[in-house]
């Protein structure tokens, strides 16, 4: 009998660690440099020509997509989509490596606060061959929490809620 209370206790210790963890996706950072953003953990993908970190900050007004690898827009289809909602397209890439998103940036924070997950679609140089879109998931449980701790965060510059 003891034995079994103990493997049940192990048991829901184990599931709540695992449902801890899956909260601490969304980070708050602060940098003196760059102020306050939300950064997510680095998830490596297939580029075609490699593995590539990828991962998404939230700061200043704008959702970054940043990876260590050249993307292309040569087919201006490079969004994100947040469960079943409609994709959003990006407005830039920066430096060749960071695809941003400024205008939509009031409709993606809410998207983010009531989601679970959002898909983002990448395409990488070189263009020819095409080897077509990218897919890689991130997980939004968690990010209302960091949101918060964002908008309290001691710098000026830290995103300030959509209105």
């Amino acid at each position: 009998m003891k034995r079994r209370v103990v493997s049940c206790l192990l048991s829901i210790a184990l599931v709540n660690s695992i449902c801890l963890a899956e909260d601490i996706t969304w980070t708050v950072a602060d940098k003196e440099s760059e102020g306050c953003k939300l950064i997510t953990p680095k998830i490596s993908m297939d580029d075609s020509q490699g593995e590539t970190k990828i991962w998404l900050e939230l700061a200043k007004q704008q959702l970054l997509i940043k990876t260590e690898s050249e993307l292309d827009n040569a087919y201006n289809d490079l969004a994100i989509q947040v469960d079943d909602k409609e994709s959003i397209k990006s407005s830039e890439i920066v430096d060749k490596k960071n695809l941003v998103f400024k205008e939509s940036i009031k409709e993606i924070i809410p998207e983010f606060i009531e989601g679970r997950k959002v898909v983002v679609n990448l395409r990488f140089w070189p263009t020819w061959p095409s080897v077509g879109i990218k897919t890689i998931s991130f997980s939004l449980i968690g990010f209302t929490k960091a949101y918060n701790e964002l908008n309290s965060c001691k710098k000026d510059e830290a995103v300030t809620k959509p209105q």
